[in-house]
């Protein structure tokens, strides 16, 4: 059947469909419906149970599924080859500047997740949903360590130790804790930022300078913070009312080694910058990054023969001669005086914590409730939490690599609301941030225009009736992480 063609439209889309065997198949291709409803009458040997990736996904997923369940839903990705997939169904409309992320992960060894596949039941027992994922990511043969480059940033060691911590307020939205050792992925941290930015040598560059510049705060950013910092990172995040775009609010929380070593650090690397106050919240040192306009001087990197393009940077050229040599080009990003939008945020080191918050009603939030963690009790004294924390410990949840909690009342709010209102293009939320970037026409600075008209949507009360509490926990395994989640019946 094809569709009426849309204005603009040089070919008309078309839907096909065939019945056969009890089988229903329907596509947006022709020639896929005919390959398929060939492969029914015979069988064809290049088939997706023959990729090794589906395979030990699912049988994973039915090794931890109860004897005699059948999951409702059966599905498989892999993953890069889908995203350059819908590029070519749904080409931005615009060229896309800078450097593919999808290539410079590609490059840097991440193709070592070779799929992720997975069940989903719904109704099932005291479960709305319960889902279980394989990613499936083996080691790389004869790589040095598990993965090659960069992609050895993905290491996330199991342990029992992953309850939540008594700095961690009652109320908050969602919660995610993960094992991940900052110290050991910091050197793999350069040639992915390289390879993101497109810029050889930038990452190195940067730390040299913060490090050696006479004008910056000679901060040796790897000997002084990187390894003084522990080996979890915790999430949380919350909302304020009214509902507006900004509503969304976190905080990253990276476990100290060495908490007084640490604070040390960040006062050294922010105590000289005029974008930030510093505040005294709780008995603690905070400080405050806001986004006014404000005059700041920017970062100098030199790079012998090649140019360091950054949107703050302004770029010189030098001709320089060298005896024996002739000439030779130096491009200098310079530091001078200019103008420019800092993100919001506050930081700070408290309670074994490196705190670095969305704004700083969040991290007051948070300081706040810690000093008096132990007369208001915290999150893990919360009915919801137990309720699913003793769910999770029933699912299998022994040594995992991260634990993540949800109020999906509270975390779906924000974002219902800014549907209904048409304003999620607006959201500044991680959520927002990724449909922006994957729905946007790829023009920097232009507001993509909502998919869907939300306007129709009933009042939240309606939905939120039916959100109960959700887990989800995984476990590092040899071929890759296991993920077990649910939601609970309300």
């Amino acid at each position: 059947f094809e569709l009426p063609k849309k204005a603009g439209e040089t070919t008309a889309e078309q839907t096909a469909s065939f019945l056969s065997g009890g089988m229903l198949v329907i596509s947006d291709n022709v020639v896929e419906v005919e390959k398929i409803l060939k492969a029914i009458t015979a069988n064809r040997a290049d088939n997706l149970a023959s990729v090794p990736a589906y395979k030990e996904s699912m049988a994973r997923c039915q090794k931890a599924t109860e004897a005699g369940k059948v999951p409702h839903v059966r599905w498989f990705l892999e993953p890069f080859g889908y995203i350059e997939a819908m590029r070519v169904i749904d080409p931005p409309t615009h060229k896309r500047e800078g450097p593919d992320l999808v290539k410079a992960l590609r490059k840097q060894g991440f193709t070592a997740i070779q799929g992720l596949g997975g069940f989903v039941t719904f109704s099932a027992n005291t479960h709305q949903t319960l889902h279980r994922t394989m990613i499936y990511a083996p080691p790389v043969p004869k790589a040095k360590e598990r993965y090659l480059l960069a992609a050895n940033v993905l290491e996330f060691p199991n342990s029992k130790s992953l309850q939540a911590e008594a700095w961690v307020p009652p109320d908050v939205a969602t919660y995610s804790t993960v094992n991940w050792n900052a110290k050991r992925a910091f050197p793999y941290l350069g040639p992915l930022v390289d390879e993101v930015t497109g810029q050889p040598y930038l990452f190195e560059d940067i730390i040299d300078s913060t490090k050696n510049d006479p004008n910056g705060p000679q901060l040796d950013i790897e000997k002084e913070l990187v390894a003084n910092l522990g080996s979890r990172v915790t999430i949380v995040t919350d909302f304020v009312d009214p509902i507006t775009p900004k509503s969304d609010r976190s905080l990253y929380a990276i476990e100290t080694a060495n908490e007084k070593a640490v604070a040390a650090a960040v006062e050294k690397g922010m105590k000289h910058d005029k974008g930030v106050k510093r505040r005294d919240v709780e008995g603690f040192t905070v400080w405050e990054v806001t986004s006014q306009e404000v005059e700041v001087m920017e970062l100098t990197i030199e790079v012998d023969g090649g140019e360091v393009q950054h949107a703050d940077l302004e770029i010189e050229e030098e001709v320089l001669f060298q005896p024996g040599k002739g000439k030779t080009r130096k491009k200098r990003a310079s530091r001078r005086p200019g103008q420019r939008a800092m993100a919001n945020s506050a930081i700070c080191v408290a309670h074994g914590q490196l705190f670095v918050a969305s704004n700083i009603d969040m991290l007051e939030k948070v300081l706040k409730h810690a000093n008096a963690a132990v007369a208001k009790g915290s999150l893990d004294a919360t009915p919801e939490y137990t309720a699913v924390q003793k769910e999770m410990t029933a699912l299998g949840a022994t040594d995992v690599a991260a634990r993540m909690f949800s109020r999906t009342e509270k975390e779906f709010r924000v974002t219902y609301e800014l549907l209904k209102t048409n304003e999620m293009p607006k959201s500044q939320s991680l959520l927002g941030n990724l449909l922006n970037s994957a729905l946007g026409d790829g023009k920097p600075g232009t507001i993509r225009k909502a998919k869907l008209d939300g306007r129709q949507l009933p009042a939240f009360d309606a939905v939120s009736k039916y959100l109960g509490p959700a887990g989800t926990f995984i476990v590092s395994e040899d071929n890759g992480w296991f993920v077990t989640g649910f939601v609970l019946k309300k």
